[in-house]
């Protein structure tokens, strides 16, 4: 039971720690500063975030600076690397380029080519497709809107692996377990957080948050919040390919109306009629909407 309490508690360290990081890469992230945050000694803290990460802090650091310059060589805009490397916490864009070239193993322009040259295929066309022409009298319903959001302050559980229902599952699972009873999806606003870009994060490396946003926070130690502003929103409701289907067209509708995907985590929010007992989701995706750096 001791044992079981102290890999927990060292789960949540590293947790806070890489929410502190994502939210500002662009920042130096030092190993004592950052397990300061983490009311841990730096010996302490660096053999924990290694067991519970298979990475050094530093090494962390380095792949998620890399993994945010990757996301917005996805973008059709076009980026001043200077502005761009400062942006994402490289000292120059030389040094960008160099790291950048000996983790994704392209130059920074031949990976942007590459990306662009694979969102011309046939998947995202019909994707923008979906969103934008679906049938009204299809069982399976998309709508898309521009809102200005407040932040929520939610508990959470946190799965690693491939994005999907099953990570879901189970950071659903563990929430349940956190709080002591199973949030109704009906009455209670439940999300689920999406803290990397799966088009260039190691599906290993892909953090789940499971989140209920409750009027009393019982458990101040696992609770974080989930950034306000301003976001595009779809709303649907079908099984979980369809769900798929609905991430990719919003991916697509973004850049086709020439919006920037930001830097806050985007989420689903679950809505009333959701039932995965049954494979059935009535969700809005929310994609936060950011400024091009620099």
């Amino acid at each position: 039971m001791r044992r079981a309490k102290a890999l927990a508690h060292n789960k949540l360290k590293v947790m806070k720690a890489l929410n502190l990081i994502s939210s500002s890469l662009e920042q130096e992230h030092s190993l004592a500063v950052v397990s300061r945050q983490c009311a841990s000694s730096r010996f302490h803290f660096h053999r924990v975030f290694k067991q519970e990460t298979g990475e050094t802090l530093s090494e962390a650091i380095r792949r998620l600076r890399l993994e945010r310059v990757a996301k917005y060589l996805c973008s059709s805009q076009i980026y001043n690397m200077s502005r761009l490397a400062a942006f994402c916490g490289f000292s120059s864009s030389q040094n960008m380029a160099k790291s950048f070239r000996r983790h994704f193993g392209l130059s920074p322009s031949d990976y942007r080519l590459h990306m662009q040259n694979s969102k011309h295929g046939n998947d995202i066309p019909a994707a923008i497709q979906y969103l934008d022409d679906l049938d009204a009298d299809n069982e399976a319903t998309a709508f898309a809107s521009i809102r200005e959001l407040a932040a929520r302050e939610v508990v959470y559980a946190r799965q690693t692996g491939n994005y999907g229902q099953a990570s879901c599952a189970h950071a659903f699972l563990a929430l349940s377990e956190l709080l002591g009873y199973t949030p109704d999806f009906q009455t209670t606003p439940v999300l689920a957080v999406y803290w990397d870009y799966p088009l260039v994060t190691p599906p290993n490396k892909c953090r789940t948050d499971m989140c209920a946003q409750l009027p009393d926070l019982v458990d101040q130690r696992v609770t974080q919040q989930v950034p306000g502003g301003r976001y595009a929103v779809f709303s649907c409701a079908g099984d979980e390919a369809l769900l798929a289907q609905a991430w990719h067209a919003a991916a697509a509708w973004m850049d086709r109306h020439g919006y920037e995907l930001g830097d806050s985590p985007c989420y689903e929010l679950y809505l009333p009629g959701t039932q995965p007992e049954l494979g059935w989701y009535a969700v809005e995706i929310h994609m936060p909407i950011g400024e091009p750096p620099g």
